[in-house]
């Protein structure tokens, strides 16, 4: 299965619209008469989802690809392909903390500019650092990821098997010790990349029967656990924050991982049937997702502020708030997002021949 995923980059945009649905779940909240039932923090699946589609994408094109790509080479495409546009639209979240009060010498800080968020948190503790650009914690997880994979392609054959053993002995100790930085360094959350990369290793058949059991029953499963996970107060698996108190990213990690692998080992055996014109059109749609997922807590939060004013339903805001990103997107992504990696890359913005999906479809 060579070449563009189809059905991948279909997933990705129904991933990222499933972030949108919680996070507008969470502002409709906030309103005045708001009618909205606030119980929908589900969507929150779609980042699980997500570090698995990365896992898989760099199977494919960097560690089950020959020949692999040069380390250096493969790092650069990665940074270059998330942090710029990252950075820029991370601007405005940036303005808002100052207009705040806040100091712009921060933890806060080192999670933008260094990738390391909850590097200040005390295991238990709520306090922990997170990027401006609040959801920019799933990205540190990607750049995480990109970092130890490069060091594994840059390593002399004999030494690869060194550096899993010793890296996984780490993490795995990083698990249990009361460290700040050992939140992130050892959190459970980059099981679901491994898990990717496990998918990328599979020979995929294609199937419609199969194909929808086993979505069907990844997400009835997720369904079933976040349920649960209500009804045991754990209300918190939405919250970033809690991604890095252990006892919370281990429900999450337990209930989403699984089904978010299902779904997506699923998809893949749709591939023949998303080849369609509907399909290309949502496939462009996941070309974009990775503006959709910064861009749209902005457009939400500016809606926020701005319906109270204009007196109007909290079902209006539902609709314009799932329906606005998905625009600015589009609009981000053909105006921003490309002009930005042509500059950066000296060369057109093309497909990458061979691999899992586009260069232009990143996993986030």
């Amino acid at each position: 299965m060579e070449g563009r995923l189809y059905s991948i980059q279909i997933l990705r945009f129904f991933a990222a619209f499933g972030v949108v649905t919680a996070h507008v779940a969470f502002w409709t909240a906030t309103l005045p008469h708001q009618s909205f039932v606030h119980h929908s923090q589900f969507g929150v699946l779609g980042v699980d989802v997500f570090f698995v589609i990365s896992g898989l994408v760099m199977g494919r094109i960097a560690l089950f690809r020959r020949p692999q790509p040069v380390p250096w080479d493969f790092f650069r495409d990665r940074w270059l392909r998330i942090a710029p546009i990252y950075f820029l639209l991370s601007i405005p979240w940036v303005l808002v903390a100052v207009k705040q009060g806040q100091r712009l010498i921060d933890p806060t800080v080192s999670a933008l500019l260094f990738w390391l968020p909850g590097t200040h948190v005390a295991i238990g503790s709520a306090a922990v650092a997170l990027p401006f650009l609040g959801v920019g914690w799933t990205l540190c997880f990607e750049m995480l990821f990109y970092c130890a994979l490069a060091l594994f392609l840059a390593a002399p054959r004999g030494a690869s098997l060194v550096i899993v053993i010793v890296g996984t002995t780490c993490a795995v100790a990083f698990m249990f010790v009361a460290w700040p930085p050992a939140a992130f360094l050892g959190n459970p959350m980059i099981l679901e990349f491994l898990a990717g990369l496990a998918i990328a290793r599979l020979t995929i058949k294609p199937s419609v029967v199969a194909a929808i059991t086993i979505i069907g029953g990844g997400v009835l499963t997720a369904v079933w656990g976040y349920n649960w996970m209500l009804d045991h107060g754990h209300e918190d698996v939405g919250n970033g924050v809690w991604i890095f108190v252990s006892g919370s990213v281990w429900r999450r990690v337990l209930i989403f991982g699984p089904p978010a692998v299902a779904i997506v080992y699923g998809t893949l055996r749709l591939e023949p049937w998303a080849r369609s014109r509907l399909g290309g059109a949502l496939a462009y749609l996941g070309d974009a997702s990775y503006c959709l997922y910064l861009v749209h807590v902005l457009v939400i939060y500016g809606l926020a502020l701005a319906w109270p004013r204009l007196g109007l339903s909290s079902w209006t805001f539902v609709v314009a708030a799932l329906a606005f990103p998905i625009s600015a997107s589009v609009v981000t992504h053909e105006w921003i997002e490309k002009p930005l990696l042509r500059a950066l890359r000296g060369k057109p913005v093309g497909r990458m021949v061979g691999g899992a999906a586009t260069i232009d479809g990143p996993a986030k």
